[in-house]
C-alpha cells in the first residue's frame, strides 16, 4: 500500500506539473523517496565474521585492522612491483587488471576473487589500483574515473543504499595509485600513493543522493537515459557498449548501455590533492552546519537557493548588497565574479565542490529576442586525433556524457538595449541522451569530412572559405566553427585538403547552438 501511495502520488504530480524539466521531476521524486527513510550515516557497514570454509576461496593471510593494511600499503611508495617481487618478471602482465591482482596476492596474501564482498572481507575495505599522470603543470592528476562495479539493473530497485551491494563494497577503499606509462608494463609502473579514503559526511550525503538518483531512473523504466553527468561525485560510466552489450532493463521495453558505478574523475583528483596536501584550505560551498539541509534538499538546490532572492535584480543593486564595491562593471569577468559572490565564493577561489563533480559555471547574456549572445565553445579539437577516434571513447562523447554545467542568466530589464541588466534565472543542467545521439551526428559528419580531404567547399574573391563542416543551420544542437585568433592558427591534417592542397587547417572546435541555449534556459 505504501509503494502504491508513492507511486500514484508521483504520477499525480507528474501530471500536475507536466510543464516542468523531466529532469528536475526526477530530483524532486528522488529527494522525496529518499526522505522517506533515515539517511544519517551509519557508523559502520562493515561485513561481520571472519572468512569461512563456505566462501568460494579461502585467504592466505588474514588481516585485522584498517591501520596494519595502510602500513602495508605503504610499503610500496616509490616503487615499481617488479622491484618488490622481482618473480614477477616471468609472469603475465597484458591486462589492464592485473596489477591490482599482482598488488592482492604478492603483497597481502590475497586470493583473488570475484564476489560480492570486499577483498579484505572482515575489514570492509575495498582494493583499487588507479592511474594518474602529469599534467602540462606537473601536476599529478587522476588518468580516469575509478570503476566500483557493474550497476545490475533489476538489483538495484530492490536495494536501498546503506544496504547496497554498492556501498559494501565501497564504503572503505583502499586506494593505489600508479603514474601511468603505456611504454612500461604494469609491474615497472611507480606507486605513488596509498592509503583508504573515508568519505566525509558531505561527500557521502551527495553520494547517496547520486545513486538514489541513478536508482529512481532505473525504478522508472528510464536506464537508457542515465548519464554520468546525472550526478555530482558517484556516476554512471558506460562500459563496453556495442549492440550485442545493450542490456533488458525492468519497467522499460528500451534496451539500455551496461554502466557501472564509478568516482569520477574530478573526485578522484579531490582524493589525489587531498593525499598530496593535507594541510590544503578546502572551503566549501556547503559547511559541516548546514549538513542538515544539504541532506534534506540536495545540493543543487541549495545552490539555486542563494540566487533566487536576486532574481529581478540590476546588477549593480546585486553587487551593493554583497559588498562588491570594487567590482569592475565593464570587466569582462564582471558578471562571472557577481556569480561566484551571490554563491559565497571569493574571488577567483576554487569551488571544491564544483571541482570534484566537474561543474562548469556560465553566465549567459541575452539579446532583446531572448536568444543568448554567444554560442557555447568546447576545446578545440586536432584533426588527426578526430580521424581516429570511436565514439564513445573521443572527448566530445566523454565531455557532453560527464559534465555537468551551472548556467547563470543575465537580461536587460526592458528590450532597449541600453537598460540595466538584471539576474533573470541560474539552472543546472546536463545534456539529455537523446540529445547526445544527435550529437553523434555531427561529429561523424565532421570525422568522414576530415578523412575524405573534403574542408574547403569554396573560396570567394576575397579568400574567404566556405566549408563543408557541420553547420548550425541542419546541426542545431552541436555544429563546428572555428576557434582560433586567425586563419594562421592551425593544426594538421591526416588528408590533405582536396580544394587547397593544404596539409594544415585553422583550428576548429564543437559548438552548442546558441538557439539550442535558449531551449535550455527558457
Amino acid at each position: 500500500m505504501r509503494l502504491f501511495k508513492l507511486v500514484f502520488h508521483i504520477v499525480a504530480k507528474l501530471f500536475a506539473v507536466s510543464n516542468a524539466p523531466k529532469q528536475v521531476l526526477l530530483k524532486n521524486t528522488i529527494m522525496e523517496e529518499s526522505n522517506q527513510s533515515s539517511t544519517r550515516v551509519p557508523t559502520s557497514s562493515k561485513p561481520e565474521g571472519p572468512t569461512t570454509e563456505s566462501n568460494v576461496h579461502r585467504r592466505t593471510k588474514e588481516w585485522t585492522s584498517q591501520e596494519a593494511v595502510v602500513r602495508k600499503a605503504k610499503e610500496l611508495i616509490g616503487y615499481t612491483m617488479a622491484q618488490k617481487y622481482p618473480e614477477l618478471r616471468s609472469g603475465n602482465q597484458s591486462h589492464k587488471g592485473r596489477l591490482g591482482e599482482l598488488i592482492e596476492e604478492n603483497h597481502f596474501g590475497l586470493k583473488i576473487n570475484n564476489e560480492a564482498r570486499p577483498d579484505f572481507a572482515t575489514l570492509g575495505v575495498e582494493l583499487k589500483t588507479s592511474p594518474i599522470r602529469e599534467n602540462s603543470k606537473g601536476e599529478l592528476v587522476a588518468k580516469e574515473r575509478i570503476s566500483l562495479g557493474m550497476i545490475d539493473y533489476f538489483q538495484i530497485i530492490q536495494e536501498r543504499f546503506h544496504t547496497s551491494g554498492f556501498w559494501k563494497k565501497s564504503e572503505h577503499l583502499l586506494i593505489i595509485f600508479y603514474l601511468h606509462n603505456s611504454s612500461k608494463d604494469f609491474i615497472d609502473r611507480e606507486i605513488q600513493l596509498a592509503d583508504v579514503w573515508n568519505f566525509t559526511q558531505s561527500d557521502l550525503i551527495i553520494i547517496q543522493q547520486d545513486w538514489n538518483f541513478i536508482r529512481t531512473k532505473v525504478k522508472y523504466g528510464l536506464a537508457h537515459e542515465l548519464s554520468e553527468g546525472d550526478t555530482m561525485y558517484l556516476g554512471a560510466a558506460t562500459k563496453g557498449v556495442n549492440k550485442s552489450s545493450l542490456r533488458e532493463q525492468p519497467n522499460g521495453s528500451i534496451r539500455a548501455k551496461p554502466r557501472a558505478y564509478s568516482l569520477k574523475t574530478t573526485y578522484v583528483n579531490r582524493i589525489i590533492q587531498q593525499w598530496l596536501n593535507p594541510n590544503m584550505n578546502d572551503a566549501r560551498l556547503i559547511p559541516e552546519k548546514e549538513i542538515a539541509e544539504l541532506e534534506e534538499k540536495g545540493f543543487d538546490e541549495m545552490i539555486l537557493d542563494r540566487f533566487r532572492p536576486f532574481y529581478g535584480w540590476e546588477i549593480e543593486d546585486v553587487a551593493e548588497a554583497l559588498d562588491l564595491f570594487a567590482l569592475n562593471m565593464s570587466s569582462k569577468s564582471m558578471l562571472a565574479t557577481l556569480s561566484r559572490a551571490i554563491m559565497g565564493v571569493p574571488g577567483k577561489s576554487v569551488i571544491p565542490e564544483f571541482e570534484a563533480a566537474g561543474i562548469t559555471m556560465k553566465t549567459i547574456r541575452l539579446k532583446p529576442n531572448g536568444t543568448p549572445q554567444e554560442s557555447m565553445s568546447f576545446p578545440a579539437f586536432k584533426f588527426k586525433e578526430l580521424a581516429e577516434e570511436k565514439w564513445l571513447d573521443s572527448p566530445l562523447y566523454r565531455l557532453l556524457d560527464e559534465s555537468r554545467f551551472l548556467f547563470v542568466v543575465f537580461d536587460r530589464a526592458t528590450r532597449d538595449p541600453s537598460a540595466p541588466l538584471i539576474l533573470k534565472s541560474a539552472k543546472f543542467w546536463t545534456m539529455p541522451q537523446n540529445d547526445i545521439d544527435q550529437a553523434r551526428e555531427s561529429w561523424m559528419q565532421t570525422q568522414k569530412i576530415v578523412l575524405d580531404g573534403n574542408i574547403v567547399k569554396s573560396i570567394g574573391p576575397t579568400g574567404i572559405r566556405k566549408t563543408n563542416l557541420p553547420g548550425s543551420k541542419f546541426y542545431p544542437i552541436i555544429h563546428v566553427r572555428p576557434h582560433a585568433t586567425t586563419v594562421d592558427d592551425t593544426y594538421p591534417l591526416p588528408v590533405p585538403d582536396a580544394l587547397t592542397g593544404s596539409a594544415h587547417y585553422t583550428k576548429q572546435s564543437f559548438w552548442l547552438g546558441n538557439q539550442y541555449l535558449k531551449q535550455i534556459i527558457s
